[in-house]
């Protein structure tokens, strides 16, 4: 203090400010949410310190008990897994020590789980097992999960279970409904369904059989098989010999050659595409044995060898039943044969082949379309059926006639004929004719037979046989 003369003079005393403690606010708390929902809140402060600096701590506490999640940070947020009563607290504290708090209390409801039936086929073959799993989906992550199968079958019960995965077995022919029930700790429910209808492959009552087993070659064996199904049933047999019959019967004739062990399947397939098969094995014999100067077995005596007969169609043990036109028992006429090739592979199956070319008597008028001409080279059958050029194919195997005719009118003649048996298997029956595997040099006999229009043809061709080292043999 200073006087109007300049004296000046002092005084001082202590004054003690106390620090004021903050004020806590939590702004944007909810007063409801739902589990997995993310909640999000900001904490605001006044202050009459001017110059006060605040720290943060948040905390939660779901249903009584310490959620887990804190914050140190103005804002603040967190996800609750779960239905419950959330109290959610800010605490500041100022820079001198002086605490508020502020408390929101959020009600979180629970969220029915999201369920699917995994793995759930539209159609099963009768029998088989269904195996099944399921997806549930929940926001709640501390959600628990009760299950409930349920499977009915045409409207009654069948089946349940109480675990993730399941399965069944369809014992019928039916529909299978199939539900899932799904249950969290909270009461919350979700639910999934598929309907799986069970298809059953036709069932083979009886059968395959045949009405002759063994049987010899090129004979006619009748086959005959029984199924049930619901739906139109379709058929096909494999005879084992690169021959199947798709003409959709359950009753089918087939004629093994040559000679040996045929597996026979049949498969009875229903609308749906399911399928049964079932086997056969069926036992070609020889017809008899062959001699090393080619007399093959004649049963019935008419003079037409019993695998020749067969061929015909007509019975190895009725003489009066024969393909020739004039009396059983003629003797044949000697055929003209050109030129005569053999070939056997013996180290590779179905590679075997046989060339022969020749002439026979064709009769003035003589139209070739559909008339049937018989081949037999030692024991090797072949019956083919002719066209108007004088020409047949029977799988790989072939014969050609060349006939001359005028305006489709044939004069009298010899017609020369050249057969070729192709990709076959023919060293079991050439054996007898010393046309073996074991190397050998030398002439042997081979006796070529043919039936053309009801007269018999007869030569036994000698050829000249090479087998140097076993593999392969030939004959000219």
């Amino acid at each position: 203090m200073t006087d109007k003369d300049g004296g000046t003079g002092s005084a001082s005393k202590t004054i003690a400010v106390l620090n004021a403690p903050p004020t806590a606010r939590i702004v944007g708390a909810p007063p409801t949410g739902v589990e997995g929902t993310e909640i999000s809140v900001t904490g605001t402060v006044s202050d009459a310190g001017a110059l006060d600096t605040f720290s943060y701590r948040w905390s939660v506490a779901k249903n009584g008990v310490a959620f887990g999640a804190v914050g140190t940070g103005a804002a603040f947020a967190f996800t609750p897994d779960g239905a419950g009563d959330y109290v959610m607290t800010l605490r500041v504290t100022d820079k001198d020590g002086r605490t508020a708090t502020d408390s929101a209390v959020i009600f979180v409801s629970n969220v029915n789980p999201h369920v699917n039936i995994v793995g759930a086929p539209a159609t099963i073959t009768m029998g088989s097992p269904v195996s099944l799993t399921s997806t549930v989906t929940d926001p709640g992550a501390a959600d628990t999960f009760a299950y409930a199968w349920r499977v009915t079958k045409d409207g009654v019960a069948f089946a349940s279970g109480t675990d993730a995965d399941f399965s069944f077995t369809p014992l019928d022919d039916a529909i299978y409904e199939v539900t899932l029930n799904v249950a969290d700790h909270d009461g919350g429910t979700g639910a999934d369904g598929v309907l799986i209808i069970s298809q059953a492959a036709p069932v083979i009552g009886s059968g395959p059989t045949a009405d002759v087993n063994p049987a010899l070659p090129l004979q006619a064996v009748h086959f005959f098989c029984q199924a049930s199904d619901a739906d139109t049933i379709t058929w096909s047999w494999d005879f084992g010999d690169g021959i199947v019959d798709n003409s959709n019967s359950n009753a089918v004739t087939h004629a093994f050659s040559p000679a040996g062990t045929y597996v026979v399947t049949v498969t009875a397939t229903d609308a749906n595409g399911l399928s049964t098969a079932k086997s056969l094995t069926m036992q070609i014999n020889p017809v008899g044995d062959i001699t090393q100067e080619g007399a093959a077995l004649d049963s019935d005596g008419d003079g037409v060898a019993d695998n020749i007969e067969l061929a015909m169609g007509t019975d190895p043990l009725d003489a009066d039943s024969t393909p020739l036109v004039d009396a059983p028992g003629q003797t044949p006429q000697t055929l003209t044969v050109l030129k005569m090739g053999v070939t056997l592979c013996f180290t590779k199956p179905g590679n075997d082949a046989i060339v022969v070319s020749g002439a026979l008597p064709v009769p003035a008028g003589f139209k070739a379309a559909g008339k049937t001409l018989a081949v037999d080279v030692s024991g090797i059958a072949r019956v083919f059926t002719l066209d108007a050029k004088g020409f047949a194919r029977l799988g790989k195997d072939a014969i050609t006639m060349r006939i001359r005719a005028s305006k489709g009118n044939a004069a009298a003649q010899v017609a020369k004929f050249t057969l070729k048996l192709q990709k076959g298997d023919f060293a079991a029956a050439l054996k007898n004719e010393g046309l073996s595997q074991t190397p050998a040099v030398g002439p042997r006999v081979v006796v070529v037979t043919i039936i053309f229009n009801g007269t018999m043809y007869q030569k036994s061709q000698t050829v000249f046989y090479t087998n140097l080292i076993g593999a392969k043999g030939s004959a000219k």
